[in-house]
């Protein structure tokens, strides 16, 4: 229909550049304007459940996906769900689970898709404003001031991923699916082909992640402030 995507093309690139580029600008709004910073939230949860909803209605009704293949239990897909929750709430441990996931996970995911099609095709764009705008409220929600991880937030975080990959693999195991790559690694080239076969790749992946959270916790070393 619109042939084989491109990584690395002009569409693409401009996606990843647009991502924190538009954090900035709606974090710099929330600054200058604090009176808007509500308003900001709400827009952006709207959007992002919107957009969730619009996900699997493309994998559902245009691509006649099984139910079981559409469930939400990729890590992205919980990462959504928890960033909804913590613009509304703004509550710190969640904020603290999903601000790693969605900050590693996520834009791995974006510069490196296992999408088959190229722009305009719905599952590609669709794909990639729900991970973008995932990136946008958790870089938005640090940025404007709004929420900071917490200290010990990384090994909070970590702990958490490795008991919802534990859910995650039982669910496969009874499904037969293949949810966060735990079963097999994806049909398209991706980061863990650099991790050898079943089940290395996995265990790879926890030493990857330990260290990317590990970096991403370096900025807020400091004393945690939080402004509502």
């Amino acid at each position: 229909m619109n042939g084989e995507f491109v990584r690395f093309g002009t569409a693409h690139l401009g996606v990843l550049a647009a991502t924190p580029l538009l954090a900035l600008l709606l974090a710099f709004v929330a600054r200058r304007m604090p009176h808007l910073k509500k308003a900001v939230r709400a827009t952006l949860a709207l959007a992002l459940l919107v957009v969730d909803l619009g996900w699997f209605a493309v994998l559902i009704f245009h691509y006649k996906v099984g139910l079981k293949w559409a469930l939400p239990l990729q890590l992205s897909d919980i990462s959504i769900l928890l960033a909804i929750f913590v613009i509304f709430t703004l509550h710190q441990r969640a904020f603290d689970v999903v601000f790693y996931w969605g900050l590693t996970a996520v834009p791995l995911a974006m510069i490196t898709p296992n999408i088959p099609r190229a722009f305009p095709d719905p599952y590609t764009i669709v794909f990639f404003i729900l991970h973008g705008l995932l990136v946008v409220v958790l870089l938005y929600l640090v940025w404007s001031g709004t929420l900071r991880p917490s200290r010990m937030s990384a090994v909070l975080s970590f702990v958490t991923l490795n008991g919802y990959m534990l859910l995650v693999l039982a669910a496969n195991a009874m499904l037969g699916t293949n949810y966060m790559y735990l079963m097999q690694k994806p049909e398209q080239s991706s980061p863990l082909d650099l991790f050898g076969p079943w089940p290395y790749y996995i265990l790879a992946s926890e030493f990857v992640a330990a260290a990317l959270f590990g970096l991403l916790s370096v900025p807020f070393w400091r004393k945690t402030s939080v402004k509502s």
